[in-house]
């Protein structure tokens, strides 16, 4: 399993509890979810990420949102 492999073998940064996830090469997860038959839309610009999510609970289904970020912040 990925998560017990690379997640759960990194040593604690700092005494902090962090999840995240850093790949050299982004994906597309709403595109991953779409593919399952799942609604879902992919944000890049912020003013989006709230008309997004009013779609995603007014839509009544599972939805995915996949919100991009700068990562090197």
């Amino acid at each position: 399993n990925i998560y017990q492999t690379e997640v759960l073998s990194e040593p604690e940064p700092a005494g902090e509890n962090l999840l995240y996830s850093n790949f050299d090469t982004p994906f597309d997860i709403s595109e991953i979810a779409k593919g399952m038959g799942i609604q879902s839309e992919r944000v890049t610009d912020p003013e989006e990420i709230g008309p997004a999510v009013e779609r995603a609970l007014s839509s009544n289904k599972p939805s995915v949102i996949d919100v991009v970020i700068d990562g090197s912040l």
